[in-house]
């Protein structure tokens, strides 16, 4: 008696087919949007945030030390250009109280000074993340018109609305002119 032995034609597609399909997921899994190279990725970005962060309330303690427990922006942003952390076109002012510095080129933090003479910071984004903010903004009144010029940072392709309400009314209506040169009179 003699005894086939071997596989089919049709067992080898099957096998072939399964391998087909365990490697797909395999490789989404790997590479995908959710997959773990991506996870990667967005866990050392996370981790160099915090890094980061943990770096910047650190150096808040020598301000304390040398201005017995008050850290002002003032004081705080000066030691930091004198520890080689920032130069001074890292640094973006808000107001007095507020400011924008960047770390890395890539990681932007509010630093702000608080009421009980501390420094809060926090993380804002990447460069391009960051709003666009009034800079200067100057009114000018005549005897029939009011002519309103804006400033700003980070405008570009940037549109003004100008808004006008009476003193009676609580809420701005509907805007009465919209530009990209950022200046209006009004008459």
């Amino acid at each position: 008696m003699r005894e086939n032995k071997g596989i089919t034609l049709v067992a080898l597609v099957v096998t072939i087919i399964v391998l087909i399909i365990l490697a797909g997921v395999s490789i989404n899994m790997i590479v995908g949007d959710n997959g773990i190279i991506t996870k990667a990725k967005e866990t050392i970005e996370i981790q160099k945030i915090a890094e980061l962060t943990e770096k910047l309330e650190l150096e808040k303690a020598p301000v304390a030390i040398e201005n017995k427990g008050e850290v002002t922006i003032t004081d705080y942003l000066e030691h930091l250009k004198e520890q080689g952390i920032i130069t001074e076109e890292d640094i973006e002012e808000i107001n007095e109280l507020q400011y924008y510095i960047t770390l890395s080129e890539k990681y932007v933090f509010l630093v702000e000074e608080i009421d009980n003479r501390d420094v809060k910071i926090t993380y804002i984004g990447e460069p391009g993340e960051v709003p666009p903010r009034i800079t200067n903004l100057v009114l000018e009144s005549t005897s029939n018109g009011i002519t309103v010029k804006v400033e700003g940072l980070r405008l570009e392709n940037g549109e003004y609305t100008y808004f006008i309400k009476s003193e009676k009314e609580e809420e701005y209506t509907e805007s009465v002119a919209t530009n990209t040169t950022g200046s209006y009179t009004y008459s």
